[in-house]
């Protein structure tokens, strides 16, 4: 007989940036409508609970207990590789950060030493 196996839960930590935090509901929303148990841990979000109904909402996490709250969690996803926890990487086997990174991606066809101007392809 085949067993159904459970999906992965995923811990969303926000940043305390009101824009990346709304940003990052919205990957908590895709995988909640996927079926994946997610938990949103974050201050502003956390003051805003009654916007998300249904999602799993949680205060932000204090540096002294986040390994452990976390060890919970099959993954964990932090929008910014440096905030707001350093070295998170550290305190779970599988952290993944978002595509946004501190350094700007920059087309191959860009040149570092000529600003691209309107217009130009």
């Amino acid at each position: 007989m085949l067993q159904a196996t459970q999906p992965p839960s995923v811990a969303l930590i926000l940043s305390s940036a009101l824009g990346d935090s709304l940003l990052m509901m919205t990957v908590a929303r895709n995988l909640q409508l996927n079926g994946v148990p997610v938990t949103v841990f974050g201050q502003q979000i956390n003051t805003m609970r009654d916007w998300f109904p249904g999602i799993d909402i949680a205060p932000q996490l204090r540096p002294g207990a986040c390994a452990a709250k976390l060890a919970a969690f099959d993954t964990v996803i932090q929008l910014h590789a440096n905030r707001p926890f350093a070295s998170l990487e550290t305190m779970h086997p599988k952290v993944s950060f978002s595509l946004i990174s501190a350094a700007p991606i920059r087309p191959s066809r860009w040149s570092n030493d000529s600003p691209v101007s309107a217009g130009t392809n």
